[in-house]
């Protein structure tokens, strides 16, 4: 059987009005147009639907059967498309976004206020995981987009640039916590870095191979203090003077809390660069300007630490 909504919808019509003529107006149909239409639904049926006279046209039995079934079919048929419209909206109106856990207890408490502030028709869903997660989710439709640091190219995901965050070096102070303000840190050359043994993210880390990288680029070869798996780790037992350690500029408002003393690395300047990555078209260009917009305004908030 392959009974269709138009069909059902001139059905119902003709039974309603008692009219084909009037049926017909309604459906936008011709006359002979609408009685051959049901002619085909009567065939998809097996039965006579219409008992019709110059007179009137009125219900058989079969029909009678069949009206409150159509007309439920199409209630439904109606209700869900109506539904489905309203999902369309209520997804171009939220935003699901993964973010690394550093990066998460860094700034993204500070996200959610600007972006709730600057776009409160928005829902902004946060989900804190590892950048591979991330990387996944975001491919198979689980989040709409993912932030971290991804410098070569994902297959199926476009990669927009969003923020560049320098290099700190940081180790233990005597005096207690001061609130600076990243602005206002020293810089350190790298050739005079102190010759302290230095924590280490593990070798996995981007992160660790991009300082790796420079460190080798500058001719240093500074003892290993060993390999920790979280940023906040390296930066707490950096506190405890086990070394020094190098770490992204976004991580400086947990250095604050432990009472670090901090510089920014220069000559040459580099910069640890994080991008936004969607599944090509998920998001349209506005959406992904809004969300940069936060995210660099969320940065800067959470970097000049008061």
């Amino acid at each position: 059987m392959n009974v269709t909504t138009r069909q059902l919808t001139a059905f119902i019509s003709v039974a309603q009005l008692g009219s084909f003529t009037q049926a017909a107006e309604q459906v936008h149909l011709s006359q002979s147009g609408l009685s051959i239409m049901i002619r085909e639904l009567e065939g998809q049926v097996g039965c006579k639907l219409f008992d019709r006279t110059t007179r009137s046209v009125r219900l058989t039995e079969a029909g009678a059967l069949l009206l409150p079934i159509a007309i439920k079919a199409r209630d439904d048929l109606a209700a869900a498309i109506g539904d489905i419209a309203a999902l369309k909206i209520k997804q171009q109106q939220s935003l699901r976004i993964g973010c690394p856990p550093m990066l998460a207890t860094s700034f993204l408490p500070v996200l959610f206020k600007e972006f709730r502030a600057l776009h409160p028709d928005f829902a902004l869903q946060l989900i804190d995981a590892k950048p591979i997660a991330i990387r996944e989710q975001v491919k198979s439709g689980a989040l709409d987009c993912g932030l971290g640091l991804y410098p070569k190219p994902i297959s199926g995901i476009e990669r927009n640039p969003v923020f560049q965050s320098p290099l700190l070096y940081i180790q233990t102070s005597e005096l207690p916590p001061a609130a600076t303000p990243l602005s206002q840190l020293p810089r350190l050359r790298w050739a005079d870095l102190p010759a302290l043994p230095l924590l280490k993210l593990p070798d996995t880390s981007p992160i660790q191979q991009l300082i790796e990288r420079q460190l080798h680029a500058s001719g240093l070869n500074i003892v290993e203090q060993g390999q920790f798996n979280h940023i906040e780790t390296v930066i707490a037992m950096a506190a405890a003077g086990a070394g020094g350690a190098i770490i992204p500029a976004f991580a400086w408002g947990k250095c604050v809390r432990y009472g670090i003393e901090g510089a920014v690395l220069t000559e040459p300047d580099v910069t640890v660069d994080y991008s936004l990555i969607t599944v090509k078209d998920k998001l349209s260009a506005e959406d992904v300007q809004k969300l940069s917009g936060a995210l660099a305004s969320a940065l800067e908030k959470s970097l000049n630490v008061k």
